[in-house]
């Protein structure tokens, strides 16, 4: 338990994780009692055990829940995130083709729900007019369903 000057109580996990420390607080003194407290350390601690990063996971289930979740918010800050590595004509094509052929479609939706057919779907409207850009918007949106929600992690191999 952390008690802040103010006289606030909060629970709170200090823990490391791939060599960082944080720190994971599961709410404030007395709405979340002491069991309910445990309970979230033991899930956070056995998350760590498996390799999984739990801020990450809380990350990924708040943003799904919301708006910020969705194919369109995440797509955009994946492109923001990629941004300096690219020249600007092909920052640019990147995101009028998201805008033109993806957004409309699947924007929208929770980036957890969008399902492989849904996916499909779209990219056979795209495969009907052009071969190569429905191959370019599949990798595209690969990279992006597979962007990891910490901001100083490089992605994931493929």
């Amino acid at each position: 338990m952390v008690i802040e000057p103010s006289g606030k109580k909060w629970w709170k996990l200090r823990a490391v994780f791939a060599k960082k420390e944080t720190s994971f607080s599961f709410g404030e003194y007395p709405a979340v009692t002491l069991s309910q407290a445990r309970v979230e350390r033991d899930k956070a601690n056995s998350q760590i055990a498996n390799s999984i990063d739990p801020a990450a996971v809380r990350k990924v289930a708040k943003a799904t829940l919301s708006r910020e979740g969705s194919f369109e918010a995440v797509a955009r800050e994946w492109h923001t995130r990629f941004l300096p590595k690219w020249s600007e004509v092909h920052a640019t094509s990147i995101m009028a083709r998201l805008e033109k052929d993806v957004f409309p479609y699947i924007g929208a939706r929770p980036i957890g729900e969008i399902t492989p057919p849904e996916m499909l779907a779209v990219l056979r409207r795209i495969e009907s007019r052009t071969l190569e850009t429905a191959y370019r918007i599949k990798i595209v949106c690969g990279q992006i369903a597979d962007m990891p929600w910490q901001p100083d992690t490089p992605p994931a191999p493929r």
